[in-house]
């Protein structure tokens, strides 16, 4: 759920931490309006321009969330490391798709591409919300080392 917040938003006290708090620009489906409280870590960037923030909140479904984890991904300020890579590659796989198709594994020298397929098989019969939830917090745990862009 995007969020947008100018520097309106954002007071003196912003540089001293802290939390705060603001509506969703951009109303839910069912034309509900949310209110945000956001820790200010999250706006890393200088004051002047406008953030987009994905937060996740009790609100949302777990598929909100799900699709929320995979937005922040995209925005993490470094590469996760190849084995984080994989560990989110085979969470996300496993939480859309499901198990693994044998017939699909991809050929000998395709290094990158087997490797990719032996981790999303690891996670034979873990199911879609199991998936899902593994993957919202792996991809917390990385916010929180890594942080945003």
């Amino acid at each position: 759920m995007p969020v947008k917040c100018d520097e309106s938003l954002l007071d003196g006290n912003a540089k001293h931490g802290g939390i705060r708090e603001f509506e969703n620009v951009n109303h839910s489906p069912a034309g509900v309006n949310h209110r945000f409280k956001v820790p200010v870590w999250f706006f890393t960037r200088r004051l002047d321009e406008v953030f987009h923030i994905t937060v996740i909140t009790n609100t949302m479904s777990l598929q909100e969330q799900f699709d929320a984890a995979a937005a922040n991904v995209r925005n993490l300020k470094s590469l996760p490391s190849d084995a984080d890579l994989l560990e989110l590659y085979a969470l996300f796989k496993q939480a859309s798709v499901g198990d693994a198709d044998p017939a699909n594994k991809p050929g000998m020298l395709d290094f990158k591409g087997k490797a990719k397929f032996e981790a999303w098989s690891g996670k034979k019969g873990v199911s879609k919300e199991d998936a899902q939830k593994a993957y919202i917090a792996k991809v917390d745990s990385l916010v929180a080392s890594l942080g945003l862009q």
